[in-house]
């Protein structure tokens, strides 16, 4: 009944609004230029602004129209268009999201941020993914990087780099609210402003909330969240510019499998916010850049309420001491607070903790003519558990023309040993029904036997990108990764208890393994209202354990956008994932079969202010697998066809 109310009032409420009936902006709707892409900046690659064609690095930007057209509302939803990257959604809140393999639940391999903030989770090495409930039309465009970026930007970027750009507050001046309701979301309701306190100064806030629940598992994987927030940008000076922004969530989710694990916690229950502040000074030949935050979050998970505070802060300069060198080079300190509320079953010892990390890095740009740059670089970070870990990287590129360019890379990336891994001790009993045994039994996963190191990466990369003509554009690249010293479980022979029989593990340094694979993306604009956009992976890993086989060899997404007039859009989105082979079924793993996809969005602008949008997702089955989840606590649902409808108003 709610869900049929919002509708209905979303299309009243629509029809309302089109009384006024304003003259629609072509020019201002019909924002499918290839060579936009081509222009836009990017500046997580290194540092600094480049274009696609000044990077030697597998990267890929997800721009305001892919996301507007896209049908999508999730970031990890977003991230599917991009090739490389695999996406499986576990349930409602919960995704397996990495570049280049290793797509579990907590992917410890990927470097996730947010206007240059880490959202890392140190305690169990990932990411929340159901914390950032982000204003996606606040977005300015997400820059993804496959490959490592340890030399810039510290531990955990391993297999690649996500981060989220926001937009300026004054390209959101005035308001935004949008309304989105289905069989599948409950609601989603956004509401943003925008104005200017001077004439040097801009500001927005928002509030975002969000309700979902999947349509066949009734109650059994429910979610809310609702977050709110803002952002000042400053023009202090001709020269120096100040951004303050900050973010509150709060939100409910259900993860455990309560049937097998009847002892554990409730749904979790999680809240955080953040506050970061950013300054930049322009010079002639460069610029200084600081910037500072703070960051904290709660979540009830497993038995177990976690507390983690972060302080970063950070600088940064860039300067030419001569006209061939291009230098940007800095330094950070990051300090953990983390704090565990025990239980029987679940413990962090100690259950509190503090920890430093510090880094400097230094890259220098050395052009030897208009055609040949070199890059090369390192990051040196240190950490009292494990020393100094340096992380270099050299990579090449080869521009004759402004219309193509070749690069390759050598680079050197490492990953933290997460607190869970490290402190956490866990006992999970089965119930009677789950267990052979005529006794009590459960998992005892036992503190590491000797200290955890770094996990290690070697990555090989070649990339070549080409402007063929106006309308089609090709970027192609191919990797050799290896990996050495991975955390993986050492299980050991049941053992006897006072309470029952124990099936002990602990985590230790053992595993290597290496990885190939190519990734394409293409870009083709037959005419100025149709675009096409096709991506491509392939991915072979020589991984010695079945149960580690998490991404599929093959992916491939096909997206079209068609605007056949001013005021109608029609997009579509083809998706073919492989089968994921492997598994172990006693431990509620197992293959993962192939599947095709297919979304559509239709969508009717009805003046420059109102658009109207109806959305299918996954339309070809009534549910299917995305993710092969190792894990008996984690409920894992198929996803599901659904359905919603949305209204996008803006107003001065």
């Amino acid at each position: 009944m709610n869900k049929l109310c919002v509708i209905s009032w979303l299309f009243i409420g629509a029809m309302s609004a089109a009384v006024a009936n304003e003259p629609v902006d072509v020019k201002a709707l019909l924002n499918l230029s290839l060579q936009d892409l081509l222009d836009l900046e990017v500046i997580s690659v290194g540092k600094k602004p480049q274009t696609l064609q000044e990077i030697p690095a597998a990267v890929f930007i997800i721009t305001e129209n892919d996301i507007r057209h896209s049908g999508a509302t999730t970031l990890p939803d977003l991230l599917r268009m991009v090739p490389g990257m695999n996406v499986g959604q576990i349930n409602n809140h919960a995704w397996g999201i990495s570049a280049r393999g290793e797509n579990d639940y907590f992917a410890n391999k990927m470097l996730v941020m947010v206007d240059g903030r880490s959202v890392h989770v140190r305690e169990f090495a990932g990411v929340w993914w159901d914390h950032l409930n982000l204003v996606l039309e606040d977005i300015d465009h997400i820059e993804v990087i496959r490959g490592p970026g340890g030399s810039l930007w510290g531990a955990n970027a391993i297999n690649g780099i996500i981060n989220i750009i926001s937009k300026n507050t004054k390209d959101t001046q005035g308001g935004l609210v949008t309304v989105a309701a289905g069989n599948q979301l409950n609601y989603i309701t956004t509401a943003r402003i925008g104005g200017e306190w001077s004439e040097q100064g801009h500001y927005r806030l928002y509030v975002k909330t969000r309700s979902e629940e999947n349509p066949n598992f009734d109650h059994l994987d429910p979610g809310r969240n609702t977050q709110l927030g803002f952002r000042m940008d400053h023009l202090l000076s001709a020269d120096d510019t100040l951004t303050v922004q900050g973010d509150y969530f709060r939100g409910r989710a259900r993860s455990i499998d309560f049937s097998r694990y009847p002892l554990l916690a409730d749904d979790e229950t999680y809240y955080g916010a953040n506050l970061m502040a950013h300054w930049t000074r322009q010079l002639e030949h460069g610029e200084w850049q600081l910037k500072g935050y703070y960051d904290t979050y709660q979540r009830d998970v497993i038995a177990v309420k976690t507390q983690t505070q972060i302080f970063n802060l950070e600088a940064q300069h860039r300067f030419q001491p001569t006209s061939n060198h291009d230098i940007v080079w800095g330094g950070s300190w990051r300090h953990y607070r983390h704090h565990a509320d025990n239980t029987e079953n679940f413990k962090f010892l100690p259950s509190r903790y503090k920890e430093h990390l510090f880094s400097a890095f230094m890259q220098d740009e050395i052009t030897f003519n208009e055609a040949w740059h070199l890059t090369l670089g390192a990051k040196f970070e240190y950490r009292k558990s494990i020393g100094i870990q340096p992380q270099p990287s050299a990579r090449i590129l080869w521009a004759p023309t402004d219309k193509r360019s070749l690069w390759a890379a050598l680079s050197r990336a490492v990953r933290l040993p997460d607190w869970g891994l490290e402190r956490a001790e866990f006992k999970a009993f089965f119930p009677d029904e789950y267990t052979p045994f005529p006794f009590p039994s459960y998992i005892h996963l036992q503190l590491p036997a000797q200290a955890l190191e770094t996990e290690k990466l070697i990555a090989y990369e070649l990339g070549w990108r080409e402007v063929v003509n106006e309308q089609l554009f090709i970027d192609l690249d191919l990797f050799v990764h290896e990996y050495n010293d991975v955390l993986v479980p050492v299980n050991q022979a049941a053992v006897p208890q006072e309470d029952g029989l124990a099936f002990t593990s602990f985590y230790s340094n053992e595993l290597e393994w290496d990885s190939h694979g190519a990734e394409l993306a293409i870009n083709w604009q037959p005419q100025h209202d149709l675009q096409v956009q096709a991506a491509y992976h392939y991915l072979h890993r020589n991984i010695p354990q079945d149960d580690l086989r998490t991404a599929p060899e093959h992916y491939l997404s096909l997206r079209t956008q068609w605007q056949w007039n001013p005021h109608w859009h029609f997009d579509t989105w083809w998706r073919y994932n492989s089968r994921v082979s492997g598994g172990d079924p006693t431990s509620g793993d197992t293959p993962m079969a192939e599947y095709v996809e297919f979304d559509a969005r239709l969508a009717w602008q009805v003046d420059k202010r109102l658009e109207l949008s109806l959305v299918g997702r996954n339309l070809l089955h009534k549910e299917h697998d995305e993710h092969r989840w190792a894990s008996l606590t984690q409920i894992y649902l198929p996803s599901a066809r659904s359905f919603y409808a949305q209204m996008r108003w803006t107003f001065e």
